[in-house]
């Protein structure tokens, strides 16, 4: 997704689609990289939930590398996006307990719900005109997390916790408007053929 989203950049696609929209007072990303024709576009910036704690879990897949530290929460950021990835002035932050009953994937829908809350606390400054205030991040507290491994991602299962499991997948699904019985879901689950593994490694 990143590399799409780069080439988009690079060919000038996401600048003409803004240009083309009726001038805003501020955006809310999904994916935080952005250039400079792009970034002084929004009149109030570009911001951005990130799903871990700033600056300490800056970088994509912050939940997996939270699960690999032992954290007991994971953590979402509302932040301006600026020229860098996850660097710019934080807005706020919310906590979500670390519930080892739940896979990687259950806790991935329930992260971003607190994180639209935090964006939602903002809209009636933002309506207002209101600038919304952001604190500087740390830099001696920052730690950007690559793209995790293989191994890492194996890792989870090692720290305690599934990747996924067919209850968290048919809970999301129902709550979105599909009918279909849980049991259903795990049925088809069964179907999928097993994949090859590594016995899991834990980095570093």
């Amino acid at each position: 997704m990143y590399g799409l989203f780069r080439r988009w950049q690079r060919a000038g696609v996401w600048q003409r689609v803004l240009t083309a929209l009726p001038r805003h007072n501020s955006l809310s990303a999904l994916l935080p990289y952005f250039k400079e024709p792009i970034l002084k576009l929004p009149r109030f910036g570009i911001f951005n939930v990130h799903s871990g704690l700033l600056p300490q879990y800056a970088g994509p897949a912050a939940p997996v590398h939270t699960m690999l530290a032992d954290e007991p929460e994971l953590g979402v950021t509302l932040h301006v996006i600026d020229r860098e990835i996850d660097t710019g002035p934080i807005l706020s932050s919310a906590t979500l307990p670390v519930d080892k009953s739940r896979s990687l994937f259950g806790h991935l829908p329930r992260l971003y719900e607190p994180g639209v809350e935090l964006f939602l606390h903002e809209l009636p400054d933002l309506e207002a005109g209101r600038v919304p205030t952001g604190r500087a991040q740390d830099p001696k507290a920052r730690r950007y997390h690559n793209l995790p491994t293989m191994n890492q991602i194996a890792a989870v299962e090692v720290h305690g916790y599934r990747l996924f499991n067919t209850q968290d997948y048919g809970e999301l699904v129902q709550r979105f408007g599909a009918n279909r019985p849980l049991n259903e879901i795990a049925d088809l689950s069964q179907n999928v053929p097993p994949r090859e593994r590594k016995t899991p490694q834990r980095d570093g």
